[in-house]
């Protein structure tokens, strides 16, 4: 079978979608989503045409992009972490607030994004994520039992905004955070 001039195979259509996650990705993070597609479309070494034909709008290569990343935070709350129930937690919020602040393309995603329900879909997927570690740090008296999770994904969103990019700083912040509210059993 002879390929048709101008047509990609499978595997080189594959090979571009996931060059342009990678450039996409890293140019979120570092530059935030208002990035101009050309140029990652310049950067993944690919045609404009190419970009829209794997993500025919923004929207659409933000979510890929998010979707994976969001992911990735969901399965890093899995892992089997060493030492107590609170330590797990701190380590997964570690983590997290981490990717929050080197990542200046989600909280553009979050606003720019025309459609609510991924945000919605994004809190979910970590709040099923966290949930074992949240019920367990409860259990184990780390965290009260009114603990909710929304009131900490904000906490983590402003320790992010105001490390200002600077993940140390972001950690340290968070570790004073916490000194308010790991640990303190409700009287």
């Amino acid at each position: 079978m002879t390929k048709r001039p101008g047509h990609a195979s499978r595997a080189d259509a594959q090979r571009n979608r996931g060059r342009i996650l990678e450039v996409a990705g890293k140019a979120f993070s570092e530059i935030g989503a208002h990035v101009p597609l050309d140029d990652i479309a310049r950067s993944a070494g690919i045609g404009n045409a190419t970009l829209y034909r794997h993500f025919a709008t923004r929207d659409l290569l933000l979510k890929a992009v998010y979707d994976e990343r969001i992911d990735q935070l969901a399965a890093a709350a899995t892992v089997q972490a060493v030492g107590t129930a609170e330590q797990q937690l701190l380590d997964w919020l570690a983590h997290l607030v981490g990717f929050l602040t080197r990542d200046r393309g989600l909280h553009d995603a979050y606003r720019e994004l025309d459609d609510a329900e991924i945000a919605k879909r994004w809190q979910a997927t970590l709040r099923r994520a966290a949930r074992p570690l949240v019920a367990a740090a409860v259990r184990a008296g780390s965290l009260p039992k009114t603990f909710k999770f929304d009131e900490l994904m904000t906490l983590m969103h402003g320790i992010a905004v105001a490390a200002g990019g600077d993940v140390r700083q972001a950690r340290r912040l968070l570790q004073l955070a916490a000194k308010g509210f790991i640990g303190r059993r409700k009287r």
